[in-house]
């Protein structure tokens, strides 16, 4: 195996799309405490908050619900597109 499957190998697809999310939430996070976004850093950071906090109770409901397996990545990625493309409460 050549070292870029290795590479490659070592993460799955969610992982991946995951730290993607998180670099682009950084970098909106940074653009608006240089004040190159036009949201505030608290309205952001509290959308986020609600965002990710309603996802996780949501997840353990629907999970305990249905009796099925977790997946960690998959509510958490939900959670970061809704608040890339939601629009922050002020």
């Amino acid at each position: 195996m050549n070292p870029i499957d290795s590479f490659l190998n070592r993460y799955t697809q969610y992982r991946s799309v995951l730290y993607g999310l998180i670099v682009i939430t950084a970098t909106a996070f940074a653009l608006s405490a240089a004040g190159i976004l036009n949201y505030p850093l608290l309205a952001l950071t509290q959308s986020l908050a609600v965002i990710l906090l309603s996802g996780l109770i949501f997840h353990y409901l629907m999970r305990w619900l249905f009796k099925s397996a977790t997946g960690t990545e998959s509510w958490i990625i939900t959670a970061l597109i809704l608040f890339l493309i939601l629009r922050p409460s002020e």
